[in-house]
């Protein structure tokens, strides 16, 4: 639970980024245009053809990702598909497979997707909301318990430009047969033509906290 909500505490330290970006000494009554893009990707829970739901969160490493049940039975997942570092294209999201809250396995999905990038603005168009998204992602699904096995899987992402929510659609040839899976992802995006005031925000070492959200200047 307490990685998870670190998880959650940098993935929305925007503050952060802005402050760390600008120079806290540099905002005054000046006012800028500007927009961040978030470059992972929020995958929501999936249907699955065998009955299950699958949810998505933080990799973690080789071991049960970040994922938790709180007292009132209801499942907490972080949602992140995310850039694998160092590796342009490669994408990764812990997944656990649970009826109802009972999760039955859990592993790790590695995708591949295109780095078309129209504008030239260092994110990939399907994470990017102002960009219409029709695009296929492949890899493979590598279960960790209870029995190891890695298969092929595929996903299509489908979403309108503009619109901060999309649809997927995916597919899996598990030991047992081919699985299939849809639900909904969203990416992150934040505008603003007004500069508010931000503060640092410092981890307990004294550096800036980090984030995976960029800042350009909106058009």
């Amino acid at each position: 639970m307490k990685a998870l909500a670190r998880f959650w505490s940098r993935r929305f330290a925007l503050g952060s980024l802005v402050g760390g970006f600008l120079g806290v000494g540099s905002i005054h009554a000046n006012t800028a245009s500007y927009a961040a893009y978030s470059q992972s990707v929020s995958l929501q829970p999936a249907s699955a053809s065998l009955g299950d739901t699958i949810y998505f969160s933080t990799p973690n490493g080789n071991s049960t990702p970040y994922y938790d049940v709180n007292q009132f039975g209801q499942v907490l997942a972080g949602d992140e598909l995310r850039p694998r570092a160092g590796q342009p294209g490669v994408y990764e999201t812990g997944y656990g497979a649970a009826y109802g809250n009972n999760f039955v396995e859990d592993g790790i999905v590695v995708l591949s997707f295109s780095t078309v990038d129209r504008d030239g603005n260092g994110f990939p168009d399907f994470a990017q909301y102002d960009q219409p998204v029709f695009v296929v992602g492949s890899g493979t699904i590598s279960s960790f318990q209870p029995r190891p096995y890695s298969a092929p899987f595929s996903v299509t992402l489908t979403r309108a430009a503009g619109n901060v929510v999309g649809s997927y659609t995916a597919s899996a040839q598990l030991p047992t047969g081919t699985a299939y899976y849809n639900g909904e992802f969203d990416v992150g995006a934040y505008r603003t033509s007004s500069m508010p005031r931000w503060s640092r925000r410092r981890s307990p070492n004294n550096r800036l906290e980090q984030t995976s959200f960029k800042v350009r200047p909106s058009s």
